[in-house]
Order: C-alpha cells, then structure tokens, then sequence
C-alpha cells in the first residue's frame, strides 16, 4: 500500500467525525474501515483528541488530560524555539 493510499484512506475514515456526511462518503469511510480495521485505532484517537479540545469529558479523564498536557508543552516548546 502505498503513502499516498494510507493518508487518503485514513482521511476518508476520518470524515466519519465530520458533523454532516453524505452517503457515500460514509460508505467509502465504511469500506475503508473493512479493508483496514487498524484505522479504527486512528478514528478512535483522533475523536478523543477532538473531545479533549473540545474539553468533553471522557470515560478516561486521564487521557484527555494527558492530550491536554501534550498540547499545552508541544507550544509552549514550539514558542520557546521561536524566541530564540
């Protein structure tokens, strides 16, 4: 499989997360997930970090936060490089 197919599949699985779908990207998204069921792992962590932007709270506050946190020293790292 090629980069090129991974990100296309991995972005038709992720529009399964967008708010309205239509039908046939929702049946792409599904056969998607039947021909590689190990981009449900990449929908699952994508909408949890969704949910922890969005500050809902999760079966596993310990996670969300933790994504929090992640988020929070990657830019303040990111500033840090900047100002030198």
């Amino acid at each position: 499989m090629s980069s090129a197919l991974d990100i296309d599949s991995t972005q038709r699985v992720l529009g399964l997360l967008d708010d309205e779908i239509d039908d046939a990207a929702f049946k792409a998204a599904i056969d998607e997930l039947d021909a590689s069921p190990e981009l449900m792992d990449t929908l699952m962590t994508v909408q949890l970090v969704k949910d922890a932007l969005k500050g809902t709270v999760c079966l596993d506050r310990k996670y969300s936060a933790g994504i929090m946190r992640f988020i929070a020293n990657a830019e303040a790292s990111a500033k840090a490089e900047e100002a030198v």
